[in-house]
């Protein structure tokens, strides 16, 4: 598994030494007691928390990829990321989006699945649904922030690469719902 890039991505930084967290008394100490219990933390114990992960990551993809709602629910309720990505770039909204799976889109949207991860090919999952005629997939997305304008490699936008079936109705709910004009 590899991560996504994701606009919102924070990277970790280790606390300051002496105890300090560098800002000014700002931080709370619950934060700072949590990242001096990841440091003190024997590499056995951290090895198996990654390898946790990674089986939870592993086989949230999965769930998602056959649409089981209740298996999602489960991986995501044990910690697994909504982002996590496979070795093509996939994550679980991807597979979820491009099979019209309305229930397991919602439940990763809900833990923070980024409507607008971007594939190797700088699809997103609105394109995915929208290239399958998905359009209740498509409304879920754009409730939840899904942008119109990106583009892919090719240059296509959403609706460029919309069913010709649903094109005009997908038009119409861009107007209806998005921030941003059809693009």
């Amino acid at each position: 598994l590899k991560p996504c890039c994701h606009k919102s991505s924070v990277p970790l930084t280790a606390t300051p030494p002496h105890g300090s967290s560098g800002d000014g008394g700002r931080m709370g100490s619950s934060c700072s007691a949590t990242i001096d219990h990841l440091l003190l933390r024997s590499p056995q114990s951290l090895e198996e928390e990654h390898s946790h992960r990674h089986r939870l990551s592993t086989h949230l993809l999965e769930v998602a990829r056959r649409g089981d709602a209740e298996a999602v629910r489960g991986c995501l309720m044990e910690g697994a990321p909504a982002n996590a990505c496979d070795e093509h770039g996939w994550a679980p909204l991807h597979y979820s989006a491009s099979s019209g799976q309305v229930e397991v889109c919602r439940l990763l949207l809900d833990f923070e699945g980024d409507a607008n991860a971007a594939l190797p090919d700088l699809s997103t999952p609105l394109m995915l649904a929208v290239e399958e005629a998905h359009l209740d997939v498509a409304k879920l997305l754009l409730e939840h922030g899904a942008l119109t304008k990106c583009k892919d490699e090719d240059g296509f936008t959403a609706v460029g690469r919309c069913d010709p079936v649903v094109q005009e109705d997908l038009r119409r709910l861009i107007t209806s719902l998005a921030s941003e004009p059809a693009g």
